[in-house]
C-alpha cells in the first residue's frame, strides 16, 4: 500500500493530536534523545504547535496508520532558548522559519518519507514568502553511539544543510532518570532562495 503524506495547517491537526502525541513518545525513547515522555507534556506541547500561526504539520499513513510525522513553524513562535543563539549572533528571527521533530516508524525509514518531510515544510517556508532560512536543531549526546546507530547528519547535508556553531539547550527527562536535565542541541541551518 503506497504511503499518504498530508499536510496540515493552523489547527487542522487537532484531530491527530493524540495519535501524534503518543507517536512521538513512542519514538523518541530510542537513541539519541532517550525521551521518557508523558501525554500530559506532550498535549501541552502539540496544542501550542498546532495553533501556531504560519504552521506544518505533516503526517505520513499507511493503511491509515499513523507511521510518522514532521513539524514546522516559524523561529518567533518558538521558546526563547530556541531563538537565543540566533538573536545573539544578530539574526532576525522573523525570517528564520524553524523544523521541529522529523519521526519515521524504523518499519518505514529508507522510503523517502524523511525526504519528503523536509521538501514540504521548506515549500511552505518558501510560499509564505519572507523566509531566509530553514533551521533544526538535533541533540549532541557526549557519549558512544550505538553500533546500531546511523546518524542522519549524511541525509541532512544531502538536504542542503549545514551544522552550525549555534547551540540551545532543552531539558527533558531520560529513561530510567528520576528528573529533567538539560541537553544540549546543535543547529543546522539552509538559505531558502525566495527571489
Amino acid at each position: 500500500m503506497a504511503i499518504l503524506i498530508q499536510t496540515f495547517h493552523t489547527g487542522q491537526a487537532a484531530l491527530y493530536a493524540e495519535e501524534l502525541a503518543r507517536l512521538r513518545i513512542e519514538l523518541f525513547k530510542d537513541f539519541p534523545y532517550l525521551y521518557d515522555g508523558s501525554m500530559d507534556y506532550e498535549e501541552k506541547y502539540l496544542q501550542t504547535l498546532i495553533e501556531s500561526p504560519e504552521n506544518a504539520i505533516v503526517m505520513a499513513f499507511d493503511g491509515g496508520k499513523l507511521v510518522g510525522a514532521a513539524t514546522g513553524l516559524p523561529l518567533r513562535y518558538q521558546t526563547l532558548n530556541v531563538q537565543q543563539p540566533y538573536l545573539e549572533k544578530g539574526y532576525d528571527i522573523d525570517r528564520i522559519y524553524y523544523l521541529g521533530e522529523s519521526i519515521i516508524r524504523k518499519t518505514h525509514r529508507g522510503q523517502g518519507i524523511g525526504k519528503a518531510f523536509f521538501q514540504t515544510r521548506e515549500e511552505r517556508a518558501k510560499s509564505l514568502g519572507w523566509y531566509d532560512f530553514v533551521t533544526f536543531c538535533n541533540i549532541e549526546r557526549p557519549v558512544e553511539y550505538p553500533p546500531n546507530y546511523i546518524a542522519p547528519d549524511e541525509f541532512w547535508k544531502s538536504m542542503g544543510y549545514r551544522p552550525t556553531d549555534f547551540f540551545c539547550q532543552i531539558s527533558w527527562k531520560d529513561l530510567n532518570q528520576p528528573n529533567e536535565t538539560p541537553k544540549t542541541l546543535r543547529f543546522w541551518l539552509k538559505d531558502i532562495d525566495n527571489r
